[in-house]
């Protein structure tokens, strides 16, 4: 039997092959599993932020959320984007962060909305990036400093899920962060150390996913814990702003 692309490029021809002659491959059932792994997160990557652009569209409110958790979160995904291009990973491998890239775009957007202000520092932000990200992709970026932009995403991701945490600790809840998101972040993250470390023989993306891992597996953590308590703020702050509005 001759597939070009057999099972959809979920597995080559020669596992195909092994499996049709009764033999059993370790090495090709974790290309099949890391394959179909692949296709899943980044698949779910596609409306990963959607119930918390939701549940901040319907509450009207950013109240309990970060800025700069949103911000620091587009930084890393974008410049972990940058660098998976730089090397010539396939899309695979790493498309679910153009995904995420595009979504944070839009939280940061929604976070600007309701919290209005800081114009001059937002600009000049956002003018700044831009021209970073045009210089990487397009400009002359030496391939030797690849490992160091490789690298940036992770302590980048620790600084945009720190404020968060510790925000949570201090205040009690956590709240109008998305459980269906932080669960499905984490789930993405844990498939993606084992696609990883199947199919790229690269430390500076597994320690990137591992730490992505240990960062949202805290904050889905934290929701769970402080589910009541959350209900209850939300409540009460919902309460007083139907009350404001009445007034």
């Amino acid at each position: 039997m001759d597939l070009q692309k057999p099972f959809f490029g979920l597995t080559s021809q020669h596992c195909v092959d092994t499996v049709l002659s009764g033999q059993l491959d370790t090495d090709c059932t974790k290309q099949f599993v890391a394959n179909c792994l692949s296709l899943g997160v980044i698949a779910g990557a596609t409306i990963v932020k959607v119930p918390q652009i939701l549940r901040i569209l319907k509450s009207q409110s950013v109240h309990g959320v970060s800025e700069a958790a949103f911000i620091i979160e587009l930084l890393a995904n974008a410049i972990y984007c940058c660098y998976n291009v730089l090397e010539g990973y396939p899309i695979s491998n790493w498309g679910e962060s153009a995904f995420v890239t595009i979504q944070c775009i839009l939280l940061v957007l929604l976070y600007w909305s309701f919290q209005p202000g800081h114009h001059l520092i937002r600009g000049s932000l956002t003018c700044v990036l831009a021209a970073f990200f045009t210089f990487v992709l397009q400009g002359p970026f030496p391939h030797s400093a690849l490992p160091i932009l490789g690298f940036a995403p992770t302590p980048i991701s620790v600084a945009s899920r720190l404020p968060q945490i510790v925000r949570n600790l201090r205040q009690g809840h956590t709240g109008e962060l998305s459980l269906l998101t932080m669960g499905m972040q984490a789930a993405g993250n844990a498939a993606r150390v084992f696609t990883t470390v199947t199919q790229i023989d690269d430390w500076v993306v597994l320690t990137g996913h591992v730490t992505a891992l240990c960062l949202n597996g805290t904050l889905l953590l934290q929701i769970v814990v402080y589910w009541k308590a959350t209900h209850h703020v939300n409540r009460e702050v919902a309460e007083a702003r139907a009350n404001k509005k009445g007034q």
